[in-house]
């Protein structure tokens, strides 16, 4: 069991307790949805909060920040979800990245497997949630996140659950941003790791597992990655991505008190090889207890 899915109890009664109804906007609790707590010189940094404040919410902000496109230097990007057939594509090879950040984990496993004499532990006619999950998706127009002159082609990935919901059946679900490869057969695990990876994760082969596993399994990707809940925009002609802080905590790796990781939203920057985090906001989670509209 991962970090992250080893805190879904906690994360239930901490980060989201008494959402409010579906549908409320950020205009109807006293307090803003988000307070900028690092940033606050740079012109990207109050556009985003002005957006994050602004927008209508109809599941709790980790789930999504909604694009609103009434700030101006903030470009509207549309998100086109996938169809049935190109996430059927992607599901095995993103599968096994985040299950072991190898994309060919589960067809290496399979083999394994076939020596033992065992079934296969992944088959291409497993039905993989279609109608039971929300789709991921591309965003249109393309974007160039580590702003190199190049557009590169992202996915936003969602977990296996529908994200939101009320009290006590709601749940906060993973988005995670991928870069896919040029030629869009799957996800370009070099460029994903050095833009989205914590500073501290290394990409290291386990060792010390049985034999069964060895040379083919890592770290799950949630317990390497930056953050759990991505997004992606742009400001003034550059590209950024946001995230709730993951299991690592802040870039220095450190961890912030109480649930502060899960309540706390960065922005980075990549450019020039180098990921930096720009702006920090703090999610004041209006449908907890202390937090509901009066």
């Amino acid at each position: 069991m991962s970090y992250f899915q080893a805190k879904k109890a906690a994360l239930i009664a901490a980060v989201l307790g008494g959402l409010a109804v579906p549908g409320a906007s950020a205009q109807q609790s006293k307090a803003p949805q988000f307070t900028l707590l690092r940033g606050g010189a740079a012109p990207v940094c109050k556009a985003y909060l002005q957006r994050i404040n602004i927008a209508e919410y109809t599941v709790p902000a980790p789930c999504e920040r909604p694009e609103t496109g009434e700030v101006p230097g903030l470009t509207r990007l549309k998100h086109v979800e996938l169809t049935a057939e190109e996430f059927r594509h992607f599901h095995k090879g993103i599968d096994g990245f985040l299950a072991a950040q190898n994309p060919s984990y589960w067809d290496n496993l399979n083999k394994v497997r076939a020596e033992r004499g065992l079934a296969p532990a992944y088959r291409d006619t497993d039905d993989p949630g279609i109608g039971r999950r929300e789709m991921p998706y591309r965003l249109e127009p393309a974007v160039d996140i580590d702003n190199d002159g190049v557009k590169d082609p992202i996915l936003i990935w969602k977990g296996h659950n529908k994200c939101g919901g009320l009290y006590p059946e709601r749940t906060l679900e993973t988005r995670y941003a991928l870069v896919l490869s040029a030629d869009g057969a799957g996800v370009d695990v070099t460029r994903t790791r050095r833009l989205f990876a914590h500073p501290k994760a290394k990409d290291e082969i386990k060792q010390g597992l049985p034999a069964y596993f060895q040379g083919i399994s890592r770290n799950a990707w949630d317990i390497d990655v930056l953050g759990h809940a991505f997004g992606v925009f742009e400001y003034a002609g550059t590209t950024y991505f946001d995230t709730f802080l993951g299991a690592r905590g802040d870039t220095n790796g450190k961890s912030l008190p109480g649930d502060g990781n899960f309540k706390t939203l960065s922005v980075f920057l990549h450019q020039k090889g180098v990921t930096t985090e720009v702006c920090r906001y703090r999610w004041n989670d209006p449908g907890s207890s202390t937090n509901r509209p009066k």
